[in-house]
Parts: structure tokens; C-alpha cells; sequence
């Protein structure tokens, strides 16, 4: 949002790239060609190829940025409270603002730091309109299982240990909320 792409018209994405060596070896190409889209490639597992793997790669024509999850600060920027912000970055925390941000604290550690659930919990703050992310992202473990396994038998005990796993008391492979 409001990026300058120098010109282009477009962008070009590329999504878990290290599963091509040769698009990891073209990045090179998009930097060095006039009038090459700007592009952005993403890989969860990157760092774990590149480490394993002789790759051609674009040295000196790559920036690297590091995705975390939301800080504590962040999500106060979200919460609405320019007071509660203010108190928070106060040091020693005034005395009454302590059990205000100590609710706000609870908040944040029930969506994790993870950005989808946790500007879904602030734009409506209500706890079970997360259990169908939660959900999703429990799916989205046990899909990707495969890149993390070392062997086949490794995948299916991962997928299993995700899928049955209880996430509470006496549920089973689903979110059951608070």
C-alpha cells in the first residue's frame, strides 16, 4: 500500500519460491532488465533451501524483510486508547493503568500476535467470531506438514499429531473457542 513501484504498472508476486531454482536464479534478471516489473517473492522455507541447496542466487539485488507477528505495542494501536498507548510506554506503567493493559495484555495473547485474528478480535472484540480462523490456520498446519516432514512416516505423524491434538479441554482437531 502507497509503495512507490517506480513507474510500474504492476508487481509481480511469486509464492513459496523456493520450490523453483529457477525462479530464485531469474530474480537477477527482474533487477537488471529496464522496465521489469518490481517483484516480490515470498518462501516460508527459503533460508531452509538455500542452506541445503547450490542455488544461483541474485546476490547484492535481494532485500530481505522478515515477517513476525504483531507486537504488544501493535496491537495497543489498534485497541483505540491513545491513553492506554501513552500509559504503556511510561516507565515504571502508571499504577492505574496496570490492570487496564493487563486486560489488553490477555487480548493480545488470545490471538497469538497473528495479524488476521487479531484485527478480527479488535474490529469486533468478540472471542467466537475467531474459532473459524483458528480453524483455518490449524488446516493450513496439518496441510503443510509436508514441507517440515523428513520422510513420509514423518509427514503422517506430524498431520496427526496436529489434526488430533486437543486445543481444550476434551476437543479434538477443531478450535473450540474460550
Amino acid at each position: 500500500k502507497n509503495v512507490d513501484l517506480h513507474g510500474a504498472e504492476r508487481l509481480l508476486f511469486i509464492d513459496e519460491v523456493q520450490g523453483s531454482p529457477g525462479a530464485i536464479a531469474s530474480l537477477r534478471h527482474f533487477a537488471e532488465y529496464e522496465g521489469a516489473p518490481p517483484v516480490v517473492a515470498a518462501g516460508s522455507l527459503l533460508e531452509v533451501y538455500l542452506s541445503r541447496y547450490e542455488v544461483s542466487f541474485p546476490v547484492g539485488r535481494v532485500e530481505y524483510l522478515y515477517c513476525y507477528p504483531i507486537s504488544f505495542s501493535e496491537f495497543l494501536s489498534g485497541y483505540g486508547s491513545e491513553q492506554l498507548i501513552n500509559a504503556y510506554e511510561e516507565v515504571p506503567v502508571p499504577e492505574y493503568a496496570s490492570p487496564k493493559l493487563f486486560d489488553a495484555f490477555h487480548e493480545y495473547a488470545l490471538t497469538g500476535g497473528m495479524p488476521e485474528i487479531a484485527s478480527a478480535y479488535l474490529d469486533h472484540r468478540d472471542v467466537r467470531r475467531l474459532r473459524p480462523l483458528y480453524n483455518a490456520l490449524v488446516q493450513s498446519f496439518a496441510d503443510d506438514a509436508g514441507k517440515y516432514a523428513r520422510s513420509p512416516a514423518g509427514y503422517q505423524v506430524l498431520r496427526h499429531v496436529i489434526e488430533t491434538a486437543p486445543l481444550e479441554a476434551g476437543t479434538r482437531g477443531k478450535f473450540q473457542g474460550f
